[in-house]
């Protein structure tokens, strides 16, 4: 899926092929990456009403009359793709202000379009799945959508509780049954396009600490109030409480949602969680838990009698919590991952263990998106590409293979802070430049040569 955005915020216009299995953001402070990494997550969690199809309208037109129908989902979205995705955008754009909790003149000109592009990775996708759902519409009556494993076609019935024939059929409405099987066919075709995404923000630190103080109850319920109609009075209380309101990015909300929620999250156990065992052994050096209160703890390797609460933990302990808990409590396959900043409060040599890290989990099936500034993040990512097509030299520095990056599954993007635009960086089999940190790096090199081996000038 490739997505086109204009005039968001500080960003010009930035493509994004989210086809890639790894895509970086990259560039200088306020040149956008966040607000477009918080955009993407807008997106992926979005979901829209779609233009009705007429083919999918004239056969549940037949269901009542039939008592089943199928349809195949992969003729229904090559058919239907392009409309779908405009519907999509175009919906998206003007619930974007609420994606970064901002007015409504913020994001005014801005505009996005997505393209499904090669659907061979969705086709496998959706012959993947199972579906099996049982809906009711009125008390007597419910319809059941299944679809199996290596199939692409979904079967619709029309049944009653005792699961018999539906015997007075023309009692049913057929706005309601069109509107209703169209809704859920057209939810089944958007959880297939954009996949369940989990975001660890760059504010995830204060999450951690503060999540009880930032309750997220306590602003919903603002929100409800400020949906109240106001009255128009310069004294009106809900201007007031407008004005004083704290309000969250969703990214934030959601991070706070499962923060709040940890002891509900901690009963299920992910197949994944071998990447939490990962970070905890080999950057934080110990356990992160869950507490009967639902508080996230820390128990050290060095003092295994400790569980420290997360506000007296190491700053590295707080960036990564989040991530640990996801692995080991919500990942599923084929999730989409963006992480902003994986630097945060990590020292070089952890950061290029994030790096790695990172790889592995793209080459498990999930998709994965950073924002980074950092020089070590990047080199590793370019040496485990490099290293895909050298095994000896893999050999030789001990990496493993499920380390090792294809350069055309990763994509990066280059932000620039005068031109406002952002350009796809060039991935080879010798990894992508980042010009930006790069110069950077050479004026430092150069400036300490010049200290160490020149007399001072006169």
């Amino acid at each position: 899926m490739k997505v086109d955005i204009k005039e968001l915020g500080y960003v010009k216009n930035v493509q994004l092929d989210l086809d890639k299995d790894l895509t970086i953001l990259c560039g200088p402070n306020n040149t956008g990456k966040t607000y477009v990494a918080y955009a993407i997550y807008g997106l992926m969690k979005f979901r829209s009403e779609l233009p009705k199809s007429k083919k999918v309208a004239e056969e549940i037109k037949n269901l009542i009359e039939k008592g089943q129908i199928e349809l195949d989902i992969i003729d229904l979205l090559t058919e239907n793709n392009a409309a779908y995705l405009n519907a999509i955008g175009r919906s998206y754009v003007k619930q974007i202000p609420k994606v970064f909790a901002s007015d409504d003149t913020t994001f005014s000109k801005t505009e996005i379009k997505i393209e499904l592009g090669e659907i061979t990775d969705l086709r496998t996708k959706i012959l993947a799945e199972k579906i099996s759902q049982e809906i009711g519409i009125r008390n007597s009556v419910s319809v059941k959508i299944v679809k199996e494993i290596n199939s692409s076609t979904i079967s619709c019935l029309l049944i009653e509780k005792e699961n018999k024939d539906v015997t007075n059929k023309h009692e049913i409405p057929t706005s309601i049954l069109l509107d209703f099987i169209a809704d859920r066919i057209f939810n089944i075709l958007i959880d297939f396009i954009f996949p369940k995404t989990y975001i660890a923000p760059a504010e995830r630190i204060a999450i951690n600490i503060f999540s009880k103080e930032l309750s997220l109850k306590r602003n919903v319920l603002v929100d409800k109030l400020l949906e109240l109609k106001d009255v128009g009075k310069d004294d009106d209380p809900f201007d007031l409480i407008k004005r004083r309101a704290t309000r969250y990015p969703s990214p934030v909300r959601d991070s706070l949602e499962i923060s709040e929620d940890l002891n509900n999250f901690k009963k299920n156990n992910s197949e994944f969680e071998h990447f939490a065992d990962e970070i905890e052994k080999e950057i934080l050096k110990g356990q992160v838990l869950i507490s009967k209160e639902g508080d996230v703890q820390f128990k050290p390797d060095k003092a295994k009698s400790l569980k420290l609460p997360i506000h007296l933990t190491a700053s590295v302990v707080k960036s990564l919590s989040n991530l640990v808990i996801y692995f080991r409590h919500l990942a599923t396959k084929g999730d989409f991952i963006i992480i902003d900043e994986p630097e945060l409060n990590l020292h070089p040599d952890n950061q290029v263990i994030i790096a790695r890290i990172i790889a592995k989990i793209v080459n498990k099936g999930f998709k994965v998106l950073i924002s980074t500034h950092s020089d070590y993040i990047i080199r590793e990512l370019n040496n485990l590409i490099m290293l895909k097509s050298k095994p000896n030299f893999a050999k030789k520095y001990n990496y493993a293979d499920d380390t090792l990056l294809t350069h055309s599954k990763v994509g990066a993007i280059l932000f620039h802070y005068n031109t406002r635009k952002s350009v796809s960086l060039e991935v080879t089999e010798t990894g992508f430049e980042v010009e930006t940190i790069d110069n950077v790096i050479n004026e430092l090199n150069e400036r300490s040569q010049d200290l160490f081996f020149n007399a001072d000038p006169e």
